[in-house]
């Protein structure tokens, strides 16, 4: 019986969402990596979809944060997102997982600080019918050989997460390490200022799991 229990207990926590009074870090320089995302069918832009529709989620066994966005199953349904705040500097990589298991680079770009100051937002589009993950990576430094882990990752097993933890290796930046997602009504990060300026060399991936509704 003191088994079961444990069992039960183990599936609720390891599939339970971020409590919303969650207790974060005070940074002291913090900079922030903030996303806004809205809904389109058929060209026509909805609503954002966080009103009930996107949930802070911790995978326990991969000890990593994510996202769940719950969304329409329809061809014709794309996610708009855009990059609403910017860390000083760095890199953005911007790829997703395909059905049944085809990791794909939809888009790579520099943190221009000229585009940074003249309020320039960078934005792209996901089609959200064939696809299971997305993931909006920052990095301070560019990692050069980002296309080749994710084609690596066809050849590995086990969830998207320990599959992406491994091909990122020594660069992810795990939680609480200063750093942490933004409260639940924002999209994001918050990181230290000095960790993005700094020498050593990290990738903080923001990960959103496409939950497909009938």
């Amino acid at each position: 019986m003191r088994t079961s229990l444990l069992i039960v207990l183990f599936v609720f926590i390891y599939s339970a969402p971020f409590c919303q009074t969650t207790k974060f870090e005070i940074l002291k320089e913090p900079e922030v990596m903030e996303l806004q995302i809205f809904e389109s069918c058929k060209g026509t832009v909805n609503d954002s979809i966080l009103d009930g529709r996107i949930e802070l989620s911790y995978d326990f066994l991969n000890q990593y944060p994510y996202y769940k966005i719950f969304a329409s199953k329809e061809d014709s349904v794309s996610l708009n997102i855009t990059l609403k705040k910017l860390p000083s500097t760095g890199f953005v990589y911007v790829y997703a997982l395909n059905v049944p298991n085809s990791p794909q680079m939809r888009a790579i770009f520099e943190v221009d600080k000229a585009s940074l100051a003249n309020g320039k937002k960078q934005a792209f589009t996901v089609s959200i019918s064939k696809i299971s993950y997305f993931v909006v990576a920052f990095a301070n430094k560019e990692i050069k050989d980002m296309s080749e882990r994710l084609k690596d990752m066809e050849l590995t097993f086990g969830s998207f997460l320990f599959r992406q933890n491994s091909i990122l290796g020594n660069e992810l930046l795990w939680p609480n390490r200063k750093w942490h997602f933004l409260p639940v009504e924002k999209l994001g990060f918050e990181i230290e200022k000095g960790l993005v300026s700094g020498e050593i060399q990290f990738i903080v991936p923001i990960t959103f799991k496409i939950m497909h509704e009938l």
